[in-house]
């Protein structure tokens, strides 16, 4: 019996925030406050940006197109992501600065979600653009709704599957305490799959880019591929920002398995900066297609994209 209560003990404290014992009752931390608050402005200005864009292709009536309602889901999905980081920031402000990690989950519930159907949504704007150019009357004739459910229904199952994991990891450790940003939900028993998952997410999206772009210089005179390479430029510009944030991730990654850094100097330089750059990447989809329709000469309203 006392075997059991200590195993029980050990899962809930072994992944408590390494800060705790320093910032537990430190009260207001201006530093953290300054840097968080000012990711938070720029999660919000994101957050607009992406609302801005999808009612652009709402009022465009570009939404029967698949690859333009993967993308306008893509933006309106990451939304409550955004809203989050704002969660770290208050509880900061508050002077409390950590909670459990039970009640950090109940907050990302929602942006987990979301985050889990956008990357989804991101990789099916990938597919749907690699069956545009290697099939392209058959994706034209194709049913608009089949296909799109098909879409819909691999989004969903597998953002359902991931937050199982979240879920399953903190009920092992409810009274972690932590800041409470999107990382502290992933426990160690649900960061080997959300991780090895995740990078096979990233790596058929980019197989996808790859292969568009071969095909695209194999058939430089189809009339069906010159008419969607201007929006596969722009969809391969975003997927070249994924990829360098996604770099830089994995390289820190495999840094900090040979050199050691102390807690605050993780978090003031790299987990902070990282965060920023994600944030940076969430917000990208309107300024990137926007800037590549200007280019292209296009009404912004009238044809989206």
């Amino acid at each position: 019996m006392s075997n059991n209560n200590t195993s029980n003990n050990n899962l809930t404290t072994i992944n408590t925030s390494p800060f705790y014992n320093y910032w537990a009752n430190a009260g207001f931390i201006p530093n953290m406050v300054a840097m968080y608050g000012g990711l938070f402005i720029l999660s919000l200005t994101g957050f607009c940006l992406n609302i801005l864009f999808v009612y652009l292709t709402k009022k465009s009536k570009s939404l029967h197109g698949r690859c333009n309602l993967l993308l306008a889901f893509n933006s309106l999905t990451i939304t409550p992501l955004q809203l989050f980081s704002g969660v770290k920031f208050f509880v900061l402000f508050s002077g409390t600065n950590f909670i459990r990690l039970k009640t950090c989950y109940y907050f990302a519930f929602l942006p987990l979600i979301g985050a889990g159907l956008a990357t989804s949504a991101q990789l099916c704007v990938g597919v749907d653009r690699l069956i545009s150019v290697l099939f392209p009357f058959w994706y034209r004739d194709s049913d608009f709704y089949i296909s799109t459910t098909i879409l819909f229904i691999f989004c969903f199952v597998r953002c359902f599957v991931i937050n199982c994991y979240y879920f399953y990891g903190v009920s092992l450790h409810p009274d972690n305490m932590v800041m409470c940003s999107t990382g502290d939900v992933v426990t160690p028993e649900a960061g080997p799959f959300v991780y090895d998952e995740g990078l096979v997410i990233f790596f058929t999206e980019f197989g996808c880019y790859v292969t568009i772009w071969l095909i695209i210089l194999i058939k430089k005179s189809s009339q069906e591929v010159a008419n969607s390479k201007k929006l596969i430029k722009s969809l391969t510009i975003l997927m070249g920002i994924s990829v360098f944030i996604f770099l830089q991730g994995q390289i820190w990654r495999v840094v900090l398995t040979y050199v050691s850094f102390d807690a605050f100097a993780s978090e003031y330089y790299i987990s902070f900066p990282t965060t920023c750059l994600y944030m940076i990447g969430f917000s990208s989809n309107l300024p990137v297609l926007v800037i590549f329709r200007l280019n292209s000469n296009f009404p912004i309203p009238q044809n989206f994209y």
